[in-house]
Protein backbone atom coordinates (compact mmCIF):
# COMPACT_ATOMS: atom_id res chain seq x y z
CA UNK A 1 0.00 0.00 0.00
CA UNK A 2 1.67 3.47 -0.93
CA UNK A 3 -1.57 5.58 0.54
CA UNK A 4 -3.87 6.06 3.15
CA UNK A 5 -6.33 8.72 3.81
CA UNK A 6 -7.74 9.05 7.55
CA UNK A 7 -10.96 10.67 6.57
CA UNK A 8 -13.03 13.44 8.43
CA UNK A 9 -15.49 10.76 10.22
CA UNK A 10 -12.66 8.74 11.99
CA UNK A 11 -12.98 9.16 15.52
CA UNK A 12 -11.21 5.75 16.67
CA UNK A 13 -7.76 6.44 16.96
CA UNK A 14 -6.60 3.49 18.05
CA UNK A 15 -7.97 1.30 15.15
CA UNK A 16 -6.37 3.97 12.29
CA UNK A 17 -3.06 3.14 14.54
CA UNK A 18 -3.36 -0.52 14.17
CA UNK A 19 -4.24 -0.36 10.29
CA UNK A 20 -1.14 1.99 9.41
CA UNK A 21 1.12 -0.12 11.72
CA UNK A 22 -0.11 -2.61 9.98
CA UNK A 23 1.05 -1.26 6.47
CA UNK A 24 4.43 0.63 7.59
CA UNK A 25 6.38 -1.90 5.58
CA UNK A 26 5.25 -0.38 2.49
CA UNK A 27 3.12 2.83 3.17
CA UNK A 28 4.74 6.01 1.50
CA UNK A 29 1.56 8.56 2.24
CA UNK A 30 -0.31 9.62 5.16
CA UNK A 31 -3.52 12.01 5.33
CA UNK A 32 -4.84 13.32 7.81
CA UNK A 33 -8.39 14.96 7.29
CA UNK A 34 -9.56 16.67 10.48
CA UNK A 35 -8.34 14.41 12.30
CA UNK A 36 -5.85 15.04 15.47
CA UNK A 37 -2.56 12.78 14.87
CA UNK A 38 -2.23 12.79 18.59
CA UNK A 39 -5.27 10.04 19.16
CA UNK A 40 -3.77 7.88 16.71
CA UNK A 41 0.09 7.86 16.61
CA UNK A 42 0.68 6.48 20.20
CA UNK A 43 -1.33 3.77 18.67
CA UNK A 44 0.85 3.35 15.85
CA UNK A 45 3.12 -0.08 16.56
CA UNK A 46 5.80 0.29 14.36
CA UNK A 47 8.53 2.96 13.12
CA UNK A 48 6.97 4.64 9.49
CA UNK A 49 8.42 4.36 6.52
CA UNK A 50 6.11 7.37 5.48
CA UNK A 51 7.87 10.13 3.52
CA UNK A 52 5.10 12.69 2.60
CA UNK A 53 2.77 13.70 5.36
CA UNK A 54 -0.05 15.77 5.20
CA UNK A 55 -1.70 16.91 8.56
CA UNK A 56 -4.84 19.73 7.86
CA UNK A 57 -5.57 20.20 10.93
CA UNK A 58 -3.37 22.55 13.16
CA UNK A 59 -0.15 21.22 15.22
CA UNK A 60 2.80 23.17 16.56
CA UNK A 61 6.05 22.58 15.42
CA UNK A 62 6.87 20.84 19.19
CA UNK A 63 4.01 18.53 18.40
CA UNK A 64 5.22 17.81 15.05
CA UNK A 65 8.71 17.06 16.76
CA UNK A 66 6.82 14.34 18.93
CA UNK A 67 5.74 12.36 16.19
CA UNK A 68 9.06 12.46 13.98
CA UNK A 69 10.20 9.27 16.23
CA UNK A 70 7.91 7.55 13.81
CA UNK A 71 8.80 9.35 11.22
CA UNK A 72 12.56 8.95 10.17
CA UNK A 73 12.02 8.77 6.51
CA UNK A 74 9.83 11.70 6.37
CA UNK A 75 10.73 14.43 3.65
CA UNK A 76 7.93 16.17 2.77
CA UNK A 77 5.10 17.86 5.38
CA UNK A 78 2.34 19.80 4.23
CA UNK A 79 0.16 21.11 7.38
CA UNK A 80 -1.62 23.90 9.47
CA UNK A 81 0.95 25.06 11.61
CA UNK A 82 -0.41 26.89 15.03
CA UNK A 83 1.43 29.21 16.55
CA UNK A 84 3.73 28.86 19.47
CA UNK A 85 2.57 30.14 22.86
CA UNK A 86 6.10 30.95 23.80
CA UNK A 87 7.00 34.18 21.71
CA UNK A 88 10.23 34.45 23.65
CA UNK A 89 13.94 34.32 21.69
CA UNK A 90 14.47 30.93 20.44
CA UNK A 91 17.21 29.23 22.67
CA UNK A 92 20.11 28.42 20.48
CA UNK A 93 21.33 25.68 22.88
CA UNK A 94 17.59 24.17 22.79
CA UNK A 95 18.14 20.39 21.66
CA UNK A 96 15.48 18.60 19.37
CA UNK A 97 17.32 15.32 18.84
CA UNK A 98 14.34 13.66 17.08
CA UNK A 99 14.57 16.80 14.18
CA UNK A 100 18.44 15.06 13.60
CA UNK A 101 16.92 11.55 12.77
CA UNK A 102 15.01 12.99 9.87
CA UNK A 103 15.29 13.66 6.54
CA UNK A 104 12.62 16.49 6.33
CA UNK A 105 13.52 18.77 3.29
CA UNK A 106 10.63 19.86 1.88
CA UNK A 107 7.92 22.00 4.41
CA UNK A 108 4.98 23.78 3.14
CA UNK A 109 2.65 25.67 6.05
CA UNK A 110 -1.22 26.70 4.65
CA UNK A 111 -3.48 28.99 5.84
CA UNK A 112 -1.14 29.37 9.38
CA UNK A 113 -1.56 32.53 11.49
CA UNK A 114 1.68 33.38 13.02
CA UNK A 115 1.81 37.52 14.75
CA UNK A 116 5.65 36.95 15.64
CA UNK A 117 8.44 35.44 13.71
CA UNK A 118 9.23 32.96 16.87
CA UNK A 119 6.92 30.13 15.42
CA UNK A 120 8.83 30.66 11.90
CA UNK A 121 12.30 30.81 13.83
CA UNK A 122 11.60 27.65 15.93
CA UNK A 123 10.42 25.62 12.57
CA UNK A 124 14.14 26.82 11.02
CA UNK A 125 16.30 25.95 14.04
CA UNK A 126 14.71 22.89 14.05
CA UNK A 127 14.46 21.79 10.50
CA UNK A 128 17.76 23.09 9.02
CA UNK A 129 18.46 20.30 6.49
CA UNK A 130 14.83 22.29 4.41
CA UNK A 131 15.77 22.45 1.10
CA UNK A 132 12.17 23.85 -0.06
CA UNK A 133 9.99 25.96 2.82
CA UNK A 134 6.88 27.74 1.86
CA UNK A 135 4.37 29.49 4.02
CA UNK A 136 0.82 30.72 3.45
CA UNK A 137 -0.76 33.09 5.72
CA UNK A 138 -1.39 36.11 7.23
CA UNK A 139 -0.22 38.64 10.05
CA UNK A 140 -1.34 41.57 11.84
CA UNK A 141 3.02 41.85 12.20
CA UNK A 142 4.62 44.05 10.07
CA UNK A 143 8.37 42.64 10.51
CA UNK A 144 6.92 38.90 9.26
CA UNK A 145 6.91 40.84 6.01
CA UNK A 146 10.35 42.74 5.87
CA UNK A 147 12.81 41.27 4.22
CA UNK A 148 15.81 41.78 6.39
CA UNK A 149 14.18 39.38 8.59
CA UNK A 150 13.84 36.74 6.78
CA UNK A 151 17.12 37.25 5.11
CA UNK A 152 18.72 37.17 8.75
CA UNK A 153 16.63 33.68 9.58
CA UNK A 154 17.74 31.95 6.56
CA UNK A 155 21.04 33.08 6.76
CA UNK A 156 21.48 31.49 9.98
CA UNK A 157 19.41 28.42 9.94
CA UNK A 158 18.64 27.01 6.43
CA UNK A 159 22.32 26.69 4.70
CA UNK A 160 20.75 24.09 2.07
CA UNK A 161 17.64 26.30 1.09
CA UNK A 162 16.99 26.13 -2.77
CA UNK A 163 13.48 27.54 -3.02
CA UNK A 164 11.43 29.74 -1.14
CA UNK A 165 7.98 30.45 -1.48
CA UNK A 166 5.83 33.17 1.12
CA UNK A 167 2.63 34.21 0.40
CA UNK A 168 1.88 36.85 3.33
CA UNK A 169 -0.79 39.14 3.94
CA UNK A 170 -0.24 41.96 6.29
CA UNK A 171 -3.66 43.27 7.77
CA UNK A 172 -4.56 45.40 10.50
CA UNK A 173 -3.42 49.10 11.78
CA UNK A 174 0.06 48.12 10.34
CA UNK A 175 -1.29 48.41 7.02
CA UNK A 176 -1.58 52.41 6.99
CA UNK A 177 1.75 53.30 8.24
CA UNK A 178 3.08 50.09 5.94
CA UNK A 179 5.96 51.99 3.83
CA UNK A 180 6.76 49.55 0.61
CA UNK A 181 10.49 50.37 0.14
CA UNK A 182 11.18 49.38 3.66
CA UNK A 183 10.20 46.21 3.27
CA UNK A 184 12.16 45.34 0.30
CA UNK A 185 15.43 43.99 0.32
CA UNK A 186 18.24 46.16 0.45
CA UNK A 187 21.28 43.50 0.09
CA UNK A 188 22.07 41.39 -2.80
CA UNK A 189 21.14 37.93 -0.62
CA UNK A 190 18.02 37.44 -2.69
CA UNK A 191 19.46 37.79 -6.08
CA UNK A 192 22.10 35.70 -5.29
CA UNK A 193 19.56 32.65 -4.74
CA UNK A 194 17.69 33.82 -7.88
CA UNK A 195 14.23 34.97 -5.57
CA UNK A 196 12.20 37.30 -6.73
CA UNK A 197 10.70 39.61 -3.92
CA UNK A 198 7.58 41.61 -4.15
CA UNK A 199 4.98 43.51 -1.75
CA UNK A 200 2.08 45.43 -3.00
CA UNK A 201 -0.80 47.32 -0.63
CA UNK A 202 -3.76 48.19 -1.34
CA UNK A 203 -5.63 51.21 -0.06
CA UNK A 204 -9.04 49.55 -1.14
CA UNK A 205 -9.39 46.53 1.03
CA UNK A 206 -6.76 47.87 3.31
CA UNK A 207 -4.24 44.60 3.51
CA UNK A 208 -0.85 44.20 1.93
CA UNK A 209 0.73 40.78 0.27
CA UNK A 210 4.16 40.22 0.63
CA UNK A 211 5.28 37.55 -2.14
CA UNK A 212 8.83 35.75 -2.75
CA UNK A 213 9.25 33.04 -5.09
CA UNK A 214 12.06 31.75 -7.44
CA UNK A 215 12.74 33.85 -10.66
CA UNK A 216 10.37 32.61 -13.45
CA UNK A 217 8.04 30.49 -11.08
CA UNK A 218 4.80 30.12 -11.86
Amino acid sequence: MQEVKVPTTTTNGSLVGLLISDQMLSLKRLEFKWTWPEFIVPYVATVSSIEFLIAADAWTIKTVIQFLKYLPRLKRLIATIAQEEDDSTVDENMTTPATARTSLSHLEIRGSHCSTLYTIEYAFQCFSQLVIFRWFGSTPNITMIQSSQWERLISKYLPLLVKLYLDIQLYGDNVSSLIVDDVLPQTDFWIKRKWSVECAKSSVYEDAYFIVKPFYSA
